[in-house]
């Protein structure tokens, strides 16, 4: 009698952490964050300087048939971070892709525009030369998911994590 009580108890327990981890951790969101390449840059001139103007696309895409929902960047301080708007309405479905368009302009000293003429390069901002950023979501369950979407000149690197990044 005793080993047919533990036998059911024991599939009792196991069944509700099979039931608990499936539904919260395997309706898993995820998400994948990049900076299109190739945006375009403009030019404005005022007397002795040149602004540069880039326009440039943030593309969050949901790898997976779950929809991740409110998603928020987190940025590492004010001085990195890009001017890009919240996700409005703040979720994404399953398989689902979002861009958002931002736009960076700097003034530079006319000769120093000039000396760059043929390697522009040179005059990215450091906004867009190295980005660090952690997007936050959730799934329908409510847990939440992070991605840690970082960027410099050779590697662009897109993670994703159960517990919150350090940037």
């Amino acid at each position: 009698m005793n080993a047919l009580l533990t036998s059911v108890l024991a599939g009792l327990i196991l069944g509700a952490i099979v039931y608990f981890v499936k539904s919260r951790i395997a309706t898993q969101p995820r998400l994948r964050l990049r900076v299109l390449p190739y945006g375009s840059m403009s030019f404005s001139e005022s007397p002795g300087t040149i602004t540069c103007s880039w326009n440039q696309k943030l593309e969050i895409y949901n790898l997976t048939a779950f929809p991740a929902l409110n998603v928020t960047f987190v940025w590492p301080d004010s001085a990195r971070q890009l001017p890009v708007a919240q996700l409005d309405p703040p979720h994404l479905n399953a398989m689902e892709t979002k861009t958002l368009e931002f736009k960076i302009a700097k003034a530079f000293p006319r000769e120093d525009v000039i000396a760059c003429r043929d390697r522009f390069k040179e005059l990215l901002p450091v906004e867009l030369r190295r980005i660090a950023v952690v997007l936050q979501y959730q799934n329908d369950r409510g847990s939440a998911f992070y991605t840690r979407y970082e960027k410099t000149d050779a590697t662009e690197t897109s993670t994703f994590h159960r517990i919150k990044p350090k940037i």
